[in-house]
């Protein structure tokens, strides 16, 4: 009767913890592709090609491989702008501008809402340091988990192995050290002073349109409501735009301002091109303040 009882004791126990050595073993994290690589690139078949013969059973997204070349910038407002989409346990590899391999680092940071990125570090995941936190960040080095010295590789050889381990579970801190100094681009943070918005231009897309780091509890702090007419101050010039809800709520070539879907406070002329006009660029400080005209 005693070993019977034992019987029953150890039976579920055997089940329990091959229930949790299954999971430990079916952990496939999906992966998306965010580069500058351009539709059809065969480095972005190089890229899956690597991360398939490192776990077969990957699941990859293509995010964009449109970023513009060289644009690090741009890239990095669109993987914030792409991960914000998605849940928890995704892994995200961002390449856009890798430089020299022979001197670049290559990043793979865990953050504060449990995604993934891997990256070179080049400032390309400034906006994610910012919006998400940094819980865990180590530097590729680990020289053993390729057949080659990671020196020696490109881009999509490391990133492309290295995702594809972490997407199968693969433990981060056995990439290489962790580190606590990433590259960041210059940033104003957004803020309010008086009845001045303070921030800064982050993306400005093919139409001139430009999206501001006024975004979610800072897209409209000062309450503007529709017909305003609001300053738009940037180092060279002040510009006189009325707060709307879409572009054409003005006619055609004049400015407007409104809290775009991203919920972020985007600048753009009706059928313009904000951005050309007005000589704006990417990482612009701007003043947005009410006008009493």
């Amino acid at each position: 009767m005693n070993r019977l009882r034992i019987l029953f004791l150890i039976i579920p126990l055997i089940f329990l913890l091959s229930s949790c050595e299954n999971d430990e073993e079916n952990v496939n994290m999906p992966i998306v592709l965010i580069t500058d690589f351009g539709e059809g690139n065969f480095w972005i078949g190089e890229l899956k090609g690597m991360i398939l013969n490192t776990f077969y059973d990957a699941i990859i997204i293509d995010g964009t491989h449109s970023v513009t070349a060289f644009d690090s910038r741009e890239g990095a407002y669109l993987v914030k702008a792409i991960s914000k989409q998605y849940p928890e346990d995704v892994v995200f590899i961002a390449i856009v501008d890798p430089g020299v391999p022979m001197e670049e680092r290559y990043l793979v940071l865990l953050t504060n809402r449990d995604q993934l990125f891997l990256a070179p570090d080049n400032g390309l995941l400034t906006y994610i340091y910012y919006e998400q936190g940094i819980k865990e960040l180590y530097h590729i080095k680990n020289d053993a988990l390729f057949d080659e010295p990671i020196e020696s590789l490109f881009v999509t050889q490391i990133l492309g192995r290295i995702g594809g381990l972490i997407a199968s579970g693969y433990p981060l801190e056995d990439v290489g050290p962790q580190i606590s100094d990433p590259t960041k681009f210059n940033y104003q943070e957004p803020s309010i002073s008086g009845d001045t918005l303070i921030g800064m231009i982050i993306y400005i897309d093919k139409y001139g349109n430009c999206t501001t780091n006024f975004e979610d509890e800072f897209s409209n702090p000062l309450d503007f409501s529709f017909g305003d007419s609001v300053n738009l101050i940037t180092d060279d010039t002040t510009i006189t735009a009325m707060f709307g809800t879409i572009y054409g709520d003005v006619p055609i070539g004049d400015p407007v301002v409104f809290v775009n879907y991203h919920n972020a406070m985007e600048i753009s002329i009706n059928m313009g091109n904000f951005a050309e006009i007005h000589r704006i660029e990417m990482g612009e400080n701007i003043k947005v303040t009410e006008s009493n005209e």
